[in-house]
């Protein structure tokens, strides 16, 4: 009913099942690794972070806009320059707040239980979902 009363249409579809518990990111990380996407994972996880002072007060450390330098590493990749990407990362001198988890898709250089130092930037995501 509270969907109805939301949209304006009925939804004959409802799920009545636990389809699975994900309490750690590491959890969250397979569940996606295995269903690919799961949209209500996802709305969680941004509610929680929109929920979030810490969080909240980390967004608005940043830049209103997107620096230059990065917006072209985004948009052009590998076409960029790397030196003024990593000066525009440093000049906001904002760091992950204490406990936050990043995902980054893709092959990891250290393996599953190794670690790598990278001399670029690597794109990270606050959701393990791929988009």
């Amino acid at each position: 009913m509270a969907d109805y009363q939301k949209t304006g249409r009925m939804s004959t579809f409802g799920r009545d099942q636990l389809l699975e518990e994900v309490r750690t990111p590491l959890k969250a990380a397979r569940y996606m690794a295995k269903v690919g996407a799961d949209n209500g994972l996802g709305k969680f996880i941004n509610d929680a972070l929109s929920d979030n002072h810490a969080h909240k007060a980390w967004r608005d450390t940043m830049p209103s806009r997107t620096p230059a330098a990065i917006a072209k590493y985004q948009k052009e990749f590998p076409a960029y320059d790397p030196a003024a990407v990593d000066a525009e990362i440093a000049a906001c001198g904002v760091h992950l707040p204490v406990g936050q988890i990043l995902y980054h898709g893709g092959l990891w250089m250290g393996g599953a239980s190794g670690s790598f130092t990278t001399t670029w930037p690597l794109s990270t995501t606050l959701c393990p979902q791929l988009r």
